[in-house]
């Protein structure tokens, strides 16, 4: 599905979807990118903090926002827009597009959504010398103060209300060939 309504469009212009591990080939083969031209170029590293544990974060290849600069970690909940979405409101890479965005759709429950980006982060664990590669270190993450984890809450209940609001005339789902 590629939809353009505003609920698909509110997450490519602030909650960008991790890419399953391996995935980044595929989209820097259709890009006739390198996989770290393609990093360095326009992908940034995420990562998870498993059962809230700061000292052992889970890192993940995102698409980076187009404020921040690619090619490294991002901070603690990066919000921005997708330097993959476009003007006409469609994703500039839909067909390789990462795991996370193609799993979205507006009918998920939060547990659904949870359990698969939980998903996502398993399967990263045993991959985490990729993102070594990529950066060409060990990553390094600031952590979360106190009144990061408060906005990153904040943002969380934003993002669900808006979620739950049934669309408005015009907003249907727009499928784009």
């Amino acid at each position: 599905m590629d939809c353009a309504c505003a609920r698909c469009a509110m997450c490519c212009e602030s909650r960008r979807g991790w890419f399953a591990y391996g995935e980044m080939a595929r989209t820097a083969e259709a890009l006739g990118l390198t996989e770290r031209e393609l990093f360095q170029q326009s992908l940034a590293v995420d990562y998870f903090y498993e059962e809230g544990d700061v000292d052992r974060p889970i890192f993940v290849l995102i698409p980076n926002a187009t404020q921040l600069p690619a090619g490294q970690e991002l901070p603690f909940d990066p919000r921005g827009r997708c330097v993959f979405y476009q003007t006409d409101g469609r994703c500039g890479i839909h067909a390789t597009k990462p795991a996370e965005c193609r799993f979205f759709d507006h009918d998920k429950t939060p547990e659904e959504l949870m359990a698969h980006r939980l998903a996502l982060v398993e399967e990263w664990k045993a991959h985490q010398e990729s993102i070594v590669w990529l950066l060409g270190r060990e990553p390094r993450i600031r952590r979360p103060h106190a009144a990061d984890v408060l906005i990153f809450q904040a943002n969380n209940a934003q993002y669900e209300q808006f979620r739950q609001t049934p669309p408005r005339a015009g907003e249907a789902r727009r499928e784009h060939r």
